[in-house]
């Protein structure tokens, strides 16, 4: 149950939980009632896992701008993401063999775009 909450708490304040506590020491670490760790936070990579079964996790690595970088999961699938500098999602790939990147001009607006089924967006008309 406190694994659940715990990843309600992080998706909607979109602040790690060191950020929101203003935590100055790491490693921060969180156990459950049975002293399993279910959260850890580094202050170099910041990840965190959840235990969402008895044998299933998943954690995610931020940049220094807290956009996720890299997640992953006790099933072997991951995701890699990389941004530009004003923080617009430009490329990502998984491990199943998906990818999508991605161009925004300077009012970060989504110009082009492609993924692996060749998809091309968006659909511009000329005028």
């Amino acid at each position: 149950m406190f694994s659940l909450s715990l990843s309600i708490i992080l998706k909607r304040n979109m602040k790690t939980i060191a950020q929101q506590l203003n935590c100055k020491v790491f490693p921060l670490e969180i156990y459950d009632y049975n002293n399993n760790l279910i959260y850890s936070e580094t202050t170099d990579g910041v990840w965190y896992k959840s235990e969402a079964g008895e044998n299933f996790w998943y954690r995610h690595e931020h940049d220094s701008n807290n956009n996720v970088v890299y997640s992953e999961n006790s099933k072997g699938f991951w995701i890699k993401y990389e941004y530009d500098s004003n923080n617009n999602l430009i490329y990502w790939e998984s491990s199943d063999g998906e990818w999508r990147k991605q161009k925004f001009d300077s009012d970060n607006n989504l110009t082009y775009g492609e993924d692996n089924n060749g998809v091309i967006y968006p659909q511009l008309t000329k005028e």
